[in-house]
């Protein structure tokens, strides 16, 4: 029988025997998750003013008779750029290669884009776990996960922010190949 659900992620074997995993994440973890109120709050202030003054700009552009249309324009404008900004911020596809001798994945940077490539060989690390980090305030609970590996005496997270359904199935793909 063939399963009706879809995985979270994407699994490609590669030529050499390495496995590509492809999954989307959060660039934020849970303690970030409880202030989503306040960053709501300043979206709406920034998007009500970007509103005005794109309206004023199409009315401009189009004349005072079209000041309804320049309305509609300017909310679909700035639902596409709140929309894109949205997808740039917050959520994030990464992917992970396990190989025979060790992984590649996406290190965890300073700012919120990454901090480039980053290797580790098997042979370095000490075993993989998932932490899991939760968050309440302002009325709101989240949670979210990440894969690790203990490599040195440090916790080095291997994926970003993500479901922990996802972290469990992610790392039984990394012991399937490190096996």
């Amino acid at each position: 029988m063939e399963s009706t659900f879809k995985r979270q992620y994407e699994k490609e074997t590669l030529p050499d025997g390495a496995v590509k995993l492809t999954y989307k994440g959060s660039r934020v973890g849970s303690h970030h998750a409880s202030a989503m109120m306040a960053v709501i709050g300043v979206y709406l202030f920034i998007a009500f003013w970007a509103w005005i003054f794109i309206t004023l700009g199409v009315t401009l552009v189009l004349g005072s008779k079209n000041f309804g249309l320049s309305c509609l324009v300017g909310f679909a404008i700035l639902v596409v750029v709140v929309y894109k900004l949205n997808k740039k911020l917050f959520i994030k596809t990464t992917t992970l290669v396990v190989r025979p001798d060790g992984i590649i994945f996406e290190q965890r940077g300073k700012t919120i884009f990454g901090g480039g490539e980053a290797r580790l060989a098997f042979r370095d690390i000490a075993d993989f776990g998932i932490t899991t980090e939760t968050s309440s305030g302002n009325g709101r609970y989240s949670e979210s996960s990440y894969v690790y590996a203990n490599a040195g005496g440090q916790k080095i997270p291997v994926t970003c922010h993500i479901k922990g359904a996802l972290a469990e199935a992610l790392l039984a793909e990394i012991h399937q190949v490190a096996v």
